[in-house]
C-alpha cells in the first residue's frame, strides 16, 4: 500500500497505563445458575499493587427479594484472567436478586499510586446496579467442546528506511517516539512503499453446536494455549471463541473451564501456517503494485544521519518500461517528454548513488522535497540547468534497477 505524507508527532503516554485504579469494572452475567456464580467484568492499569489490594476497594452488595443482604465474595482466578463473584451458599431457583456495586478508585488511587497525575486523572468511581435471574436450577456437566477451527494469513507492510522506495519528493527520516515503541520513518511530502512485510499466521477457534444457556454461557471461561510454544490468549466473559497469532507456523488448542466447579476440558489441537513459513515474520514483498500511483520515477536513497541522502539515490523500478519507446540513443540523453512510464523530464535533476542499509532510527530530521526534481519543479535556466543536465547524465548512466523488497 502506497503510503502518504507522514510528519513526526509527539507521542502522549497514557498516565492511567502505569495506575493501580481500575478502568473498567462491571457485572457481566444477567442471568445465572442456582449453584453458579456472577461473572465480572473488569481491568486496570499496570501498577504494582496485587489483586488483591485492589480488589479491598471494591463493594458488590448483593440482596435478595426480601432486602436481606446475601453472603459472598469477589475472586480471580488466574488460570482464566476472570473475576467473579461467589456466593456462599446456592442461590434460588426463580428468584430475582439486586446487586448493587461500587469501585472506590479515589481511595485506591490515594493509597496504592505514587504518581500524582494517576491520582489526578485516574480516581473516577464506578458505580453501577443491576438485577440477577436466578433461571437455571444447576449447571450441566461440562463436556470437551466441539471446535471449528480457522485460519487467516496477514502481512502487515514494515516501512524501514532500508527497505521501503519512495516517490514524488519524498525523503524519509526515522523518528525517535518515546511510548515503548519503535521509531517509524517519517516525511513531509510524496508518497513511500513498503519493501519489507510482517506475516502473522492468525489461528481461530471457536465452541459449535447448539446455542448455549445464558447461564451456562456466562459461567465457561476461554483460553487458547500454544501447544508447541508459550502463547496463551485468554478470553473475556461470554467469549465462545478466541484467536492466537503468531509470526511463525504454531498449534493450539482451546481450554475451557466452569468457574462454578472449577473444571476444565481441552478441544483438540490445530496447527496453522505450515505452508506458509516463509511468508511468516519480516520478509521481502514487492512494492511495484503499491507505486503504480507515483507521478515520476520511484527511488531510494543511501542513510545518512539516520536519513535518506537526497543527494545519494538512485531510481528504483523496471528499466524495460522506459525502453518500450526505444530506449536512449547511443551518446543521446533524452532529456525530455515521456516514455515508457517513466517522466524522463524529471531525471534532468535527479540525484545520483547508491541506496544504502540501516534500520536504525533517530530524532527527527528537517525533509527536503527540493533534494530531488520528482517534485522541486525548478526551473531549468542558466548555469542551474548545465548542472542539472549533468547530473540526469550521471543518474542515466547508473540507472540499475533495484530488486523489489
Amino acid at each position: 500500500m502506497l503510503a502518504a505524507p507522514r510528519p513526526a508527532e509527539a507521542c502522549q503516554p497514557d498516565p492511567c497505563e502505569l495506575s493501580n485504579t481500575w478502568n473498567h469494572f462491571s457485572i457481566a452475567s444477567e442471568e445465572i445458575a442456582a449453584d453458579g456464580v456472577v461473572r465480572i467484568d473488569a481491568g486496570r492499569g499496570n501498577g504494582e499493587a496485587t489483586v488483591e489490594e485492589a480488589l479491598a476497594f471494591v463493594d458488590l452488595q448483593v440482596t435478595d427479594s426480601e432486602g436481606d443482604a446475601v453472603d459472598g465474595t469477589i475472586e480471580y482466578v488466574d488460570a482464566m484472567r476472570a473475576y467473579l463473584w461467589r456466593p456462599a451458599a446456592p442461590l434460588t431457583a426463580g428468584q430475582t436478586y439486586d446487586a448493587t456495586l461500587l469501585v472506590d478508585n479515589e481511595a485506591l488511587s490515594l493509597a496504592l499510586d505514587d504518581k500524582p497525575v494517576a491520582q489526578m486523572q485516574c480516581s473516577a468511581n464506578i458505580e453501577a446496579a443491576t438485577s440477577l435471574d436466578v433461571d437455571l436450577p444447576a449447571l450441566p456437566a461440562l463436556l470437551a467442546p466441539a471446535i471449528d477451527s480457522s485460519f487467516e494469513h496477514e502481512v502487515e507492510d514494515v516501512l524501514s528506511l532500508s527497505s521501503m522506495v519512495c516517490c514524488d519528493g519524498a525523503f524519509p527520516s526515522a523518528q525517535v517516539l518515546d511510548c515503548f515503541g519503535e521509531a517509524e520513518p517519517q516525511w513531509d511530502q510524496g508518497h513511500c512503499a513498503a519493501g519489507t512485510g510482517y506475516g502473522w499466521a492468525n489461528g481461530s477457534q471457536v465452541i459449535t453446536g447448539e446455542p448455549l444457556h445464558p447461564a451456562v454461557q456466562s459461567d465457561l471461561a476461554l483460553r487458547m494455549v500454544q501447544t508447541d510454544g508459550n502463547q496463551v490468549r485468554y478470553g473475556s466473559p461470554g467469549s465462545l471463541g478466541l484467536t492466537l497469532r503468531n509470526n511463525e507456523a504454531f498449534c493450539a488448542r482451546l481450554e475451557v473451564m466452569s468457574l462454578a466447579s472449577g473444571q476444565v476440558v481441552e478441544g483438540p489441537e490445530h496447527c496453522y501456517g505450515d505452508d506458509l513459513v516463509d511468508q511468516l515474520g519480516s520478509h521481502p514483498i514487492d512494492p511495484t503494485d503499491a507505486l503504480a500511483s507515483c507521478a515520476a520515477q520511484p527511488y531510494t536513497c543511501e542513510i545518512a544521519l539516520e536519513a535518506w541522502d537526497p543527494k545519494a539515490c538512485e531510481p528504483w523500478g523496471d528499466p524495460a518500461a522506459e525502453d518500450e519507446s526505444g530506449g536512449e540513443d547511443s551518446g543521446g540523453n533524452n532529456t525530455g517528454g515521456t516514455s515508457g512510464g517513466v517522466d524522463t523530464s524529471d531525471d534532468d535533476d535527479g540525484p545520483t548513488g547508491a541506496g544504502g542499509s540501516s534500520d536504525t532510527a533517530s530524532q527527527d530530521g528537517e525533509l527536503d522535497g527540493r533534494g530531488c526534481s520528482c517534485t522541486s519543479g525548478r526551473s531549468n535556466s542558466g548555469p542551474a540547468a548545465l548542472w542539472l543536465l549533468v547530473l540526469g547524465l550521471a543518474w542515466r548512466r547508473n540507472r540499475a534497477p533495484r530488486p523489489a523488497g
